[in-house]
């Protein structure tokens, strides 16, 4: 008779024990799927912040743990509203992206192994799916704005033909910089706190690996890295501060229109100029200025969508 009350109690026991453990999981599934923010029609999760959180720190080589993923909340959580804001606007349009950028970025980013990269992702639980959509609409993004503006990102040739020509009848030495830099937005209610992190994180875990984690700039992907640029080429406040750094020296912070720069000088030289130079030097000066235009343009057009769309925090 005890036995058989005693399987009877023990049945009731596991009964209960799997409903709770059942509830659990429900809870848990529920907090990690819980909207944080509404955007328009698409919503934020605790999801998809994790997993974009883990996402950055894996791409960047850093250790995932608390401290980090607490570190990155904040920011995280505004890149991905940006996100949303861009695959409402890319819905618009029909675009397709060149296969052969993916793959160029997934194996600079996996250094040449893929495979690797998403186990990475599977053993810390994040989805690379994910983040393969989130570069494609990145990459949809920059096309898009390249449509919609190249009418408008125009540099004056006549300016830049008659700098030449001055340099050239000179023969002046021409002082080129290789440097790297992190742009972040230019938030007044949050810049002092996120440059003191920015500055944190360069000491902690280095230029390169905060570029990727922290910097909205393009050349983020590839660790902040612009390659040289001539003196000459850049305005003459960012030009005065890069031209008092010593190699390996990080400027203090540069404000542009709508956010705040940052470089470190990585290489310095300075060469003649020489007639075979000059095709070069002019071509620097110009991508410089169409890469300032795309991001004022890139900038300036999120904004608007901004401006107009629904965004409500839970």
């Amino acid at each position: 008779m005890r036995r058989l009350k005693f399987l009877a109690n023990l049945r009731s026991f596991i009964y209960v024990f799997v409903i709770l453990i059942s509830l659990n999981e429900n809870l848990f599934a529920n907090l990690n799927n819980k909207i944080l923010i509404k955007v328009e029609d698409k919503v934020i999760t605790n999801f998809d912040v994790k997993n974009k959180i883990i996402s950055t720190l894996i791409v960047s080589g850093q250790e995932i743990n608390q401290k980090n993923i607490n570190k990155l909340k904040k920011q995280t959580i505004a890149n991905l509203i940006r996100l949303r804001l861009k695959e409402i606007e890319l819905l618009k349009h029909d675009l397709k992206i060149d296969q052969s950028q993916l793959d160029s970025y997934f194996s600079s980013v996996s250094k040449g192994n893929i495979e690797n990269l998403k186990n990475s992702f599977k053993n810390n639980g994040s989805d690379f799916e994910i983040f393969k959509n989130e570069i494609e609409t990145e990459f949809k993004w920059q096309r898009l704005i390249l449509l919609l503006y190249s009418k408008k990102i125009k540099v004056d040739q006549n300016l830049v033909e008659n700098e030449l020509k001055n340099l050239l009848k000179k023969q002046e030495n021409i002082d080129q910089y290789k440097l790297s830099e992190i742009e972040i937005v230019a938030d007044n209610n949050t810049m002092e706190e996120n440059l003191l992190e920015i500055k944190s994180q360069i000491k902690e875990i280095g230029f390169e690996a905060t570029a990727i984690k922290f910097s909205i700039a393009p050349s983020s992907s590839n660790g902040g890295e612009i390659g040289w640029i001539s003196g000459k080429s850049m305005n003459k406040e960012i030009f005065k501060i890069v031209n008092t750094l010593k190699i390996g020296d990080v400027s203090p912070p540069v404000r542009k229109q709508e956010s705040i720069l940052i470089l470190k000088l990585l290489d310095k030289k300075s060469t003649k100029i020489k007639a075979e130079n000059i095709l070069k030097l002019k071509n620097q000066i110009i991508d410089r200025q169409k890469n300032d235009l795309f991001d004022l343009f890139s900038k300036s057009h999120l904004s608007k969508i901004k401006n107009l769309s629904m965004i409500e925090y839970k």
